[in-house]
């Protein structure tokens, strides 16, 4: 059988580079960790833009029916939206708040974009990599976040509790716990090896070796950072 010359000089430039991203281990773990952690970060957004208003309004738990929420909750919040969907209601009262304006509408809108497509393509991802903007649509998620804890730190916790934040700090110096979280996330799992070991390092130095059996196997402690 002749084989055609075409098949002896191997697949194409744009081929070659698909598979040696995808069989090269360090590259695909890069890949498909960036992405759960796009994702998750989205989700964490979501979460915080719909559940902090639903907390706000919450006024007690049936065990019949689940928890209950006003009746301002419905005219206030999701009558804001035609269709009456929480998420989008979420956002339109955000907007009416002042928390949030029409530039941050716009970044978001690109995030959940960035954040659909990446959803429905993983095993393209494995094979591709990332898209080239996903840092910055990150970035962009994280800052988000932000603005919107701090205004319900600002809002809301500091005006049932006076004592919960200094109200002379910068909203820069304001770590809200979820924040932290996806910032600590990414740090951990995309950091260089020191950045990475950093989070655990400062924790056992706070609070000294795990006091119960070891998750590390064949050790009775944490490995040595």
């Amino acid at each position: 059988m002749r084989i055609s010359p075409e098949v002896l000089k191997g697949p194409s430039p744009e081929v070659d580079d698909s598979w040696r991203l995808f069989l090269d281990p360090a590259e695909l773990r890069t890949n498909l960790i960036t992405a759960s952690i796009y994702i998750a970060g989205f989700e964490t957004l979501k979460s915080t833009i719909t559940g902090r208003i639903r907390d706000f309004f919450w006024t007690g738990w049936d065990h019949k029916t689940g928890d209950i929420v006003s009746e301002s909750y419905n005219t206030k919040v999701l009558d804001l939206d035609p269709k009456r969907r929480v998420y989008e209601a979420s956002l339109a009262w955000l907007k009416q708040m002042s928390v949030i304006d029409d530039a941050d509408l716009a970044k978001l809108k690109v995030v959940t974009d960035l954040r659909n497509e990446m959803a429905h393509k993983m095993v393209s991802i494995a094979s591709e990599g990332v898209p080239a903007h996903c840092e910055q649509r990150l970035g962009d998620m994280i800052r988000l976040l932000h603005k919107i804890e701090v205004w319900w730190i600002r809002n809301v916790e500091m005006e049932i509790n006076p004592d919960f934040c200094d109200p002379a700090a910068k909203d820069e110096d304001m770590h809200p716990g979820s924040v932290i979280t996806l910032q600590m996330m990414t740090q951990i799992a995309l950091g260089t090896e020191d950045e990475a070991r950093e989070p655990l390092a400062e924790y056992i130095k706070r609070y000294g070796p795990a006091a119960s059996k070891s998750k590390w196997p064949g050790t009775d402690a944490p490995p040595e950072l």
